[in-house]
């Protein structure tokens, strides 16, 4: 038996950050009461995936058709870097690869579908490797490699914005980065294990994108 569905869908991309955003906060949790009964969340996040694996699905996903029983894509989150950012080892993908990897993405939707683009987060490496409970293990991950990701991320926003796309950007990064600046708070609450977000730093996120929904009026 099929399903007969005429919502239409939100898609969110990404790797194990987004594949886990049902908990509790979690960005799929939230957008999905966010859009009852009006579109369709789907979560397309996989972990350990970085840009590089998810351009190939992301081009099967978004293929023209001529169809009109399926449902219309109406907006996307793009949340990948986690894993490209990586200072050593097979996720890694060169900085400037990344960010056409994440362009390749981006224009395979029209230009007037809205495509919230999300920085990857701040990193804890010792907390991530301490984690493995392996003696001699190095951190593969570092908050100002990771930076640098996200900057180009902030920066890829400005540009397909500035060539006609409906692209906006939630500035994760900054927003942590804010957080821990505040008396009594820290990275660590933002993180549960140093690189997943925990409930408050979902929360944080998932704040910041329907904040943007309504500014948009989307």
């Amino acid at each position: 038996m099929s399903l007969n569905t005429t919502l239409d869908a939100m898609v969110l991309l990404g790797d194990s950050i987004t594949e886990q955003s049902w908990a509790k906060e979690g960005l799929s949790s939230r957008l999905s009461e966010f859009y009852v009964r009006k579109l369709d969340i789907i979560n397309r996040g996989y972990g350990g995936f970085n840009t590089r694996d998810l351009l190939p699905i992301a081009e099967n996903l978004f293929r023209p058709t001529t169809s009109t029983d399926l449902p219309k894509v109406k907006q996307i989150t793009l949340f990948l870097g986690a894993n490209d950012a990586v200072l050593f080892g097979p996720q890694l993908v060169p900085l400037g690869e990344y960010t056409q990897n994440l362009s390749a993405i981006l224009t395979l939707l029209p230009p007037d579908i809205p495509k919230l683009l999300i920085t990857p987060p701040i990193p804890d490496g010792p907390a991530w490797c301490a984690r493995k409970e392996i003696p001699g293990l190095q951190p593969n991950r570092s908050e100002e490699n990771t930076g640098k990701y996200a900057a180009a991320v902030v920066e890829l926003g400005k540009e397909m914005s500035r060539n006609g796309f409906e692209v906006w950007t939630i500035d994760l990064w900054e927003a942590m980065d804010q957080y821990r600046r505040q008396p009594g708070q820290s990275l660590g609450d933002l993180l549960s294990d140093g690189l997943h977000l925990s409930e408050r730093g979902n929360k944080l996120l998932s704040d910041l994108v329907i904040e943007t929904l309504f500014q948009k009026g989307s």
